[in-house]
Formats: structure tokens, sequence, C-alpha cells
């Protein structure tokens, strides 16, 4: 039962059959025209076509020899060893043909019938042992397998040529010029006939299983070798139409040899990798992740990007340029890290950059891997870049919300017992610490809900006032800006950005407090003003005991006289900076810090 794989190159195949059979009996049976009984006479037409058949049966050599080394395979290294042989054979047979010049020994018909007798049968024999190769010997094929194969074939063309140059006496004969083809010729002539037969069986046995191509190519040549062997027990001399047929169905049998090698050595594997090269292609189409190889010095040496707004720079200007001239120094230096762990290692995981893109602010995590080159030539590395922005940001939520937690825990132990001053201070302390920012202030909203005073700071320098809370005083809502307000300075102190999270505390229908941070390095985040909102109203449930509750002017008057000031978070209560800053807990501790300071500062 044929395979599958094999039916389209099998009908090919014996389309071909057909029409060299149909051919061989026309020839056959048809008398020659007269015109062409003498064409075989013409000896350059006979040197021709046997340069053209030792080339092939070069090729095919080459071709299976260069092979082994990366795709061994014993029915093939067969075959070339094989050919190669006959190669030497066919050349030595077309030096000894008539009217050739002398070659070692007088030229004459029985010498060149000798020596192509001997290629014959060593191509019969090659074709033979590679149709019954066992699949499993390819486990044992190896360099000294193959080199024991060429030394055999040397040797065996060297006793051929010893015998059949030095003692041709020791063989019957195969030609006389009074009787032309004697009967053993003929007879040898058949035999491989029914050699070249059993191996295009051999071969068409193999259809059935589909490890290898090319097997239906290599039964035509088997068949077409046997039907030239055919034309050569029909001639009567050696300048006959049969004879130039013979030669030309050999030379077919030679090219269909090499397809057929060419199919399972050359094609298929090109083949097998288009397919491979189409498969990592299409793996890559749908990979949302940047990959990218780079070499030592971080230059870009191939990218590939789904999604180029991810890029800092744009793809066309890329290639070529180093992880230094296309990212921030923060993230090129991570990335050199990844690099050199990946040098040491082979591998490197994990290390994070965050990149400022158009589309906003992204954090990518790196994988890196060392890609092994040839002999000669440096190892690159291949890096693969992953959006995580939202995990960051998910993470970034939970770690918020724990230290929020744990700083309304800290500022309601101590609502009771501690004085209002060092409350407010604790308080200020938690947000500095978890927004990151560089200033926390606290101002008291006056009575008409216009002006402000400046209740606490946590920097000495702290402005009175600032445009952004005048609308979140008016328009009684959180107000974030992230562009430096202060023109002349640009900078807040600590020497950031001037950027500014502001939200009031209403309570009874009017603004009480303002609570605001600033000078944070990065951006403040929507939900840095989020969680000041939702402390800001979670603070009317923290109420102190009617015994210590000052009235509204007693506050005013204490929180105008005498402002809370320190000139660092470092100064704070231990237990007030045990919550380190964390751009995901800042959004949670912000408002349980603004919760706590409400709760002190808005009592009637």
């Amino acid at each position: 039962m044929m395979h599958p794989a094999h039916r389209q190159e099998f009908r090919q195949s014996l389309i071909w059959f057909a029409v060299l059979l149909v051919s061989l009996w026309l020839l056959k049976t048809l008398p020659a025209p007269d015109a062409a009984r003498g064409m075989a006479g013409y000896l350059p037409l006979h040197t021709a076509m046997e340069v053209v058949s030792i080339g092939v049966a070069a090729m095919v050599f080459s071709i299976s020899w260069a092979t082994q080394r990366y795709r061994p395979n014993g029915r093939v290294l067969v075959l070339g060893l094989g050919l190669l042989g006959v190669a030497v054979l066919d050349l030595t047979h077309s030096l000894s043909y008539a009217g050739m010049p002398d070659f070692v020994t007088p030229s004459d018909p029985e010498k060149a019938i000798n020596f192509w007798l001997a290629a014959r049968a060593l191509a019969a024999l090659a074709l033979l042992w590679a149709a019954l190769w066992p699949h499993r010997w390819n486990e044992w094929l190896g360099r000294r397998s193959r080199y024991a194969g060429l030394l055999w074939v040397a040797l065996l063309v060297g006793a051929v040529h010893y015998v059949l140059l030095g003692h041709p006496q020791w063989l019957p004969r195969t030609f006389t010029p009074e009787a032309g083809l004697t009967p053993f010729k003929v007879r040898f002539e058949y035999a491989l006939a029914t050699a070249y037969v059993l191996a295009g069986v051999g071969f068409l046995t193999q259809l059935r299983h589909a490890r290898e191509f090319g097997l239906s190519h290599l039964a035509l040549a088997s068949f077409t070798m046997a039907m030239s062997e055919i034309f050569f027990t029909l001639y009567a001399n050696v300048t006959d139409v049969y004879n130039v047929a013979g030669h030309f169905y050999k030379i077919l049998a030679y090219g269909f040899l090499y397809r057929g090698l060419f199919v399972e050595t050359v094609q298929i594997p090109y083949l097998d990798l288009r397919a491979a090269e189409a498969r990592q292609r299409a793996t890559l189409n749908t990979l949302p992740d940047l990959l990218f190889e780079v070499d030592r010095k971080g230059a870009y040496l191939a990218v590939h990007a789904n999604e180029t707004s991810k890029l800092m720079t744009p793809l066309p200007q890329l290639l070529g340029k180093t992880l230094d001239e296309a990212l921030p120094p923060p993230a090129a230096a991570q990335c050199f890290e990844a690099l050199a762990e990946a040098e040491r290692t082979g591998m490197s995981r994990g290390q994070r950059i965050t990149l400022p893109l158009p589309l906003g602010e992204r954090h990518f995590e790196l994988s890196v891997s060392r890609k092994s080159a040839v002999a000669g030539q440096p190892d690159t590395f291949l890096m693969l870049s992953r959006d995580i922005t939202p995990t960051v940001e998910n993470e970034e939520r939970i770690r918020s919300e724990a230290g929020l937690n744990a700083a309304l825990l800290d500022l309601q132990q101590h609502d009771i017992h501690q004085p209002e001053a060092d409350l407010l201070r604790r308080g200020l302390a938690h947000v500095q610490t978890l927004t990151g920012s560089a200033l926390a202030v606290l101002y008291f909203v006056h009575d008409d809900a216009r002006g402000t005073s400046l209740a606490a700071c946590s920097h000495e320098n702290a402005p009175p006032d600032m445009p952004p809370w005048e609308t979140a005083l008016r328009e009684r809502r959180a107000v974030v800006t992230n562009a430096p307000h202060d023109a002349a300075a640009g900078r807040a102190p600590g020497g950031a950005t001037a950027r500014w999270a502001c939200v009031p505390v209403v309570e009874g229908g009017r603004p009480r407090l303002l609570l605001g941070v600033a000078g944070k390095a990065r951006d403040y985040h929507p939900r840095d003003a989020q969680a000041l909102q939702t402390v800001a109203d979670a603070s009317g449930n923290t109420r102190p005991s009617a015994a210590r509750r000052p009235s509204s002017t007693a506050c005013r008057r204490r929180w105008t006289r005498a402002p809370v000031r320190w000139s660092s978070p470092t100064s704070t209560p231990a237990s007030s900076t045990s919550t380190r800053p964390s751009t995901k807990s800042a959004a949670t501790a912000h408002k349980r810090c603004w919760a706590a300071t409400r709760a002190c500062c808005s009592r009637d």
C-alpha cells in the first residue's frame, strides 16, 4: 500500500516510464533509417554523452557526500559512493573507445566494452544495496563509515583497472570484429538488466513509508538503466543507433537518479526549513511581545514588533542603534545587566524596565537568552520584552491598599492618646512616604471657604497657596497636575518637577481642610487622587470623643499660631516610617493617612 505522500511523485515517474518503454519498443521493432546507421560512429557525440553522464554521476556523489554531515542517510551515501566509482569507470570507458588515443593500452571496442560492463555492474550493485538498505542502519553512520566506504570504492575501482588494463585475458571475450557481441556479453547485459529491475522493485516497496522522498525517481532510474542494457544487447557493432539509444537512456537514468537524491537531500530539507520559517513567522505574528536580537555591545541586529507604538524609537531607525541610544539611561542600564547575566548563565529573566511612551508610561519585563553563533562569529542575544503594565498596576494597587490599611491602623492606634499636633505630623508623614512625595502640606480652610491657612507642612519652604488647590477648593474635588506650576522655578523642594495632588475635605456642605502632596519623581497616577478622595470621604467615620473635641475656632487658632513642620520624613515616629514609599501602596496609604489627618483637624 503506497503512502499518500508519494502519490504525486509516483504518477510523474509512471508517465516517464511509460514513455520510455514505448520508445524502447518502437526502436526495437521499427527498422532504423539508413541515415542513422552511422550516427554512433561520430566519436565526439559518444564523448559528449559520456561527459554528460560522468558530470551527473559526479554531482550525485558531491551532493550525497556534502549532506551526510547534516542529514545522515545510508541510502544516499551508498548511491553517492557507487556513482563516484561509476564516474571513474565511465571516464576510462570513454578514453578506451575506438578512435581515441591509447590509454595505457591501445583503444579498441572490446576494451571499451569491458570498462562499460564494469561501470554498469558497480551501478547495479550500488542501486541494489541502496534499495535494500535498512533504515535503522542510519544510526550507525559516522565520519569513519563514510571514509571507509570511500576507501572501499577506491580499492575496487583500482582493482578493476589493474585487471582490465594489465590482464584482460583473464576475462571472457565480449566482442569480436567477425561476430560482434559474444554470448557472454549479451547474457551479462541481461543479468545487469535483471539486477536493475530488482533494484527498482526494491525502491517501490519502500513507498509504503513516508520516511524518505525521491524513491519513485530512484525506481524510475533503475528501470531506465535496465532498458538501457536491453539496447546494448541489440547492436551488431559499436556504431549503430542502438548504441546511441543505450547511451541516451543511461543519461536519462543518471538524471532521474540525481533528481531523486536532490529531492531527499536538498529539496525536502529546504521545504522543511521553509515550513519551519512559516510556523515561526506565524508564531511571532501572534506574539504580543517585542523581540530583539542584540550583540554584546547592545546594538540592535534584528527587531520583531507587532505593536510599534511600544517602541521608544521608530522601527526603521532602530536597527544599528545601541541600547544607550534608544532607551533612557536607567532602562538601558537594566538591559545591560540582563545581557551580562545571560552571558554568564545563558539566560536572564525578571528584569523590569519602565519607558515613557507616547501612549503613557509602560512597564516591560525582560527575558534574555544567549544565542550561540557559528564558529568564528560572536554570540548574540535574543531579548524578549513583554508589556506587563496591567500586572504592575495591579501589583501597585494591591501594595497601595495594603500600605494604606497599615497606615490607617497606625493612626487609629494613636488617635485617642496622642496629641493632635503629633497625630497631624504622623498623618502627613504617612501621606508623604506612601506617595513618594518630596512635600506634604495641610491647609485649614477659612469659614468663608475662600482663604486658607497653613496648618502643617513637611518642609520649611512650603508655598502658602497653589492655583491647583484653589481649583480643588472651588470645585470641591481632587485635582492632580503633573506639569511644572512655577515656570520660573519649575521644581518643588527636593529637586523633583512640581507635580501636585490635592483633595478637599468637605463636611457640613463646606470644605474644611485641604491636603496636598507634591514633588513626586514620577507623575501622579489618577489612583493617587482617587485614594486621597477616598480617605477624605472615609475620615468622617474617625471621630474623637466629646471630651477632647475642640471647637473649630480653637483648632484654627492652634494651626495658625503654631504650624507643625519638620525637615524630612526621617524625623517621624518609627511607626510612621515602617511603611516604605511604594508606587503600589501609595494610593491605599494615602487614603488612610488623610483619613486620620482629617479626623484630627476637622473636629467641631
